[in-house]
């Protein structure tokens, strides 16, 4: 939902001023300056020189000042007469306390061997020591740990400003933050603080994290909106081979495989009192790649980091976003350990291109870490008596706590006060009342009610027709206790009305247990009816499809009614019991039937009434998961699923007419496989024991319909295959644009490609075999059933390219029932992302 907030939040477009120079650096015996950095005045935008120190920068934007820097040398600032300037020379001077040895100043004309570079040297001894860095060295550790995140909009013109202050613009402006050179501004809207006390203890493998204080300050609907951001940006750990950023793959600058990827040069090196540092600057070798540019400092005494900056070049095969920059720094303790000092995040996101006029939002995340002790380790008791957070406002504390005990920078400070100003602001809050319907799909319709889902507003089916689905829910904060969800159905062809609602509350919160229940009276497509968690209101996709293939009456007239408690074991490990009891009948009988033979009477009937409970288990390592009320939130990164369940239906309640055992697993695995980008595999089983009808069996998910729906298969139609055993796996490879980088044609039209591969197989009993009377011929995929292709992903313009195009092969299997399939098939999927 975070990318879909970007994408609506700005719209808007500028006539381009452009500036661009071109020159050379040079130092004062005539000499090329490699690798100095170039970069227009208050802005991000920059170069570095090549090996005959000459360079090229250029701006759509009008700058007035060029700021050229190389370590050992004094900064110099250029001002910039006219938009293009060419043949700039430009003439450095070392520093009086210029570093005391310069290793390099020339990169090669062609990338250097391993042997022939003194960086990959260095490199080498950062890997043999990089399991021994840091806190890893010592027994036990404490720290304190203060948390900012800002979030806001950017490049804003005093228009703009304008318009949202009003009366207040001329008493605020002096308190935004701006580019004078360019008249942009910087409007923050949110700002949340949290301290924090870590202890660890190696020895143990144990650490322990103690909330001591947090508040929030601005627009609670764009502080609900936009936190997904802010929980884009997890710690980064650079001593990892590979680095998650907004759920992409990224290779790290130190990582064993990095030289493949990146060009490493040496810089500096300089003696201090009792050693040495090194300082590499890298950069991609293919620009688009999913790569960072920067430099990182090193010291000989562990080999360890002593600082590291990184951010994307413009060039990056990147979405929605402008810029992208991260900052750690290290300090030295006991004179052997260099431990974490300060981490900064920052991302600067936009819709439409990377240039720097276009409005946009903004992430600044900083982390300080202080008051170091370390060897003085506590109990093994100490370490388990975790303080559990179960309240939004547990650990807010007063103005004066914040006064007193906290050492805020002035930045923050004046954030804070600026945020407060701009709280009641007619304009902004209209921004974030769009943010939050966007973001959440909910529009605000009385007070502490909402409408919505927006995107599930309108389907179609043979049978209904087009169909509109209105729903509703309470929603008074996001930490809401207690939340109703509801819908209400109707379609123009058969003019009947379905409905649904639910209801669910957080009864306990710590350990978190919610208990819920629901009924739901709808037309269901049950053979795109994916692995239930809660079994409350379930999605379905068969009939909300606009646009499909083939026919659709297979529906299933459903009422529904269950009742369900959900345990947190931890954050990441929820147990599940449910009750459901379901009447399922058919709709159009000449057309679909469910018809079963009931072997005790001997009659056929043609309506199925099942109870069942089940025990459901869910883990979910590493998920980002946040929020106190009865629906957490999740914020974007890259984790793991495993799904067990086990469904036992019981003849006998209320009317229910079988016995039967089901058990399912499930288990997801997105895989990071450095520069080639990221494996999403997926694999399901099943079996349920006893003797059941159609609607309580298996069917393979088909999806008939025109664009890519998970885990499911395109090039089948509903019920083509039905089992009670089966098991399913879906493999899909993105590519991140390694493949089409590396083609000059595909580089520059920024598409990435992707393949993958379904396959299932599965068998039916005889018994289940022998009452079916339905319209379906029970087939099964007993010889595996394939699909496999190829996807381009990426389509679009700029910053927005949310279109994927997939190309679909299958192959052979008896088809029986109805309309032979097509053996390929084009789809086409939407789904905003980086």
């Amino acid at each position: 939902m975070l990318r879909i907030v970007i994408l609506f939040f700005f719209a808007s477009s500028f006539l381009h001023a452009k500036t661009e120079v071109k020159g050379v650096v040079l130092d004062e015996f005539g000499s090329p300056v490699v690798y100095a950095n170039i970069i227009f005045k208050n802005s991000k935008i920059g170069t570095i020189t090549n090996e005959k120190g000459e360079f090229s920068v250029e701006s759509d934007i009008n700058y007035k000042t060029l700021i050229i820097s190389f370590i050992g040398f004094k900064t110099q600032e250029v001002i910039l007469k006219k938009r293009l300037t060419t043949n700039l020379k430009i003439i450095l001077i070392e520093e009086s306390s210029a570093l005391n040895e310069v290793i390099v100043r020339v990169k090669p004309k062609k990338a250097l061997s391993k042997k022939e570079n003194p960086a990959y040297k260095i490199l080498q001894k950062i890997w043999a020591n990089k399991k021994e860095n840091g806190l890893k060295l010592v027994e036990a550790y404490e720290y304190e740990k203060y948390t900012s995140v800002e979030l806001g909009l950017n490049s804003l013109d005093t228009t703009f400003l304008k318009k949202a202050l009003k009366k207040d613009y001329n008493s605020l402006l002096k308190k935004i933050k701006s580019d004078k050179a360019e008249g942009k501004y910087t409007l923050p809207l949110y700002l949340t603080e949290t301290v924090e006390k870590v202890y660890g203890n190696n020895i143990l493998n144990k650490e322990k994290v103690d909330i001591t204080a947090e508040r929030s300050s601005g627009i609670a609907e764009v502080g609900f909106a936009m936190e997904r951001i802010g929980n884009t940006f997890n710690t980064l750990d650079v001593y990892q081979n590979n680095m998650v950023i907004l759920t992409k793959g990224f290779v790290s600058p130190i990582s064993t495989e990095g030289y493949n990827v990146y060009h490493y040069v040496l810089s500096d090196s300089t003696d201090l009192a009792d050693y040495k540092t090194y300082t590499i600057h890298f950069f991609p070798k293919e620009d688009g790649d999913l790569l960072l540019e920067g430099s990182f400092t090193v010291a000989d005494l562990t080999y360890a980091l002593t600082d590291i900056n990184m951010r994307t070049n413009r060039d990056i095969n990147l979405n929605l976003v402008r810029n992208l920059y991260f900052e750690k720094k290290f300090k030295l303790l006991n004179d052997s350990i260099y431990l974490p000092k300060q981490d900064i995040y920052e991302g600067d996101f936009t819709v439409f291109s990377k240039n720097e006029e276009e409005k946009g939002l903004f992430i600044k995340k900083t982390i300080n870490f202080t008051d170091y002790i370390i060897d003085t380790p506590k109990s093994n008791e100490f370490y388990d008596d975790q303080i559990v957070k179960t309240r939004a406002n547990q650990f807010k504390k007063n103005k004066e706590y914040w006064e007193d005990n906290v050492d805020r920078s002035t930045e923050v400070k004046n954030t804070q006060g600026l945020i407060k100003d701009l709280k009641n602001n007619s304009k902004i809050k209209s921004i974030s009342g769009l943010v939050n319907t966007v973001s959440s799909g909910y529009l605000n319709l009385f007070s502490n009610i909402q409408l919505g889902s927006l995107w599930t507003t309108f389907g179609n089916n043979d049978i209904e027709g087009y169909r509109v689905r209105v729903g509703f829910r309470n929603f008074k904060t996001k930490e809401d206790r207690f939340r109703t969800n509801s819908f209400i159905a109707l379609g123009f062809n058969d003019k009947k009305l379905k409905f649904g609602i639910e209801s669910k509350y957080l009864l306990i919160g710590d350990p978190r247990i919610v208990v819920g229940a629901s009924y739901m009276d709808e037309y269901e497509q049950m053979s795109l009816k994916p692995l239930q968690i809660n079994d409350l209101l379930t999605d379905n996709y068969g009939n909300v499809a606009l646009f499909s293939r083939g026919e659709n009456f297979s529906l299933t007239h459903t009422k529904r009614a269950s009742a369900n408690v959900d345990v947190a074991i931890t954050k990441n490990l929820h147990v599940g019991i449910s009750g459901v009891h379901q009447r399922a009948s058919d709709i159009e009988p000449e057309k679909f039937n469910i018809g079963y033979l009931d072997e005790k009477t001997e009659r056929i009937l043609n309506n199925a009434t099942d109870f069942s409970t089940n025990f459901t288990l869910v883990y979910t390592p590493n998920r980002n998961v946040y929020g106190y009320g009865v629906e957490q939130r999740f914020g974007e990164n890259i984790f793991s699923t495993t799904i067990i369940k086990f469904s036992k239906g019981i003849k006998g309640v209320s009317e229910s007419q079988f016995d039967y055992d089901k058990i399912q697993f499930s288990h997801n695995q997105p895989i990071v496989l450095g520069k080639f980008g990221i494996l999403n595999a997926s694999i399901e089983a099943g079996k349920t024991f006893g003797t059941v009808p159609l609607t309580s069996l298996t069917p393979v998910l088909a999806n008939q319909s025109y664009s890519t729906v998970v885990n499911t298969f395109s090039l089948l139609d509903y019920y083509d295959f039905v089992t009670d055993t089966y098991v399913t796996g879906h493999f899909e490879h993105h590519f991140n644009g390694f493949i089409f980088n590396r083609i000059p044609l595909m580089k520059k039209l920024k598409l990435r490609s992707l393949g993958f591969l379904r396959a299932t197989y599965g068998t039916i009993s005889d018994k289940n075999k022998s009452i079916n009377r339905s319209s379906i011929i029970y087939n099964t995929p007993n010889k595996v059933y394939l699909e496999y292709g190829f996807g381009i992903e990426n389509i679009g313009y700029g910053n927005l390219r949310p279109f994927r195009l997939d190309f679909i092969w299958r192959n052979d299997f008896n088809d029986v029932n109805g309309v032979r399939n097509p053996k390929f098939g084009v789809r086409i999927g939407i789904q905003p992302g980086f």
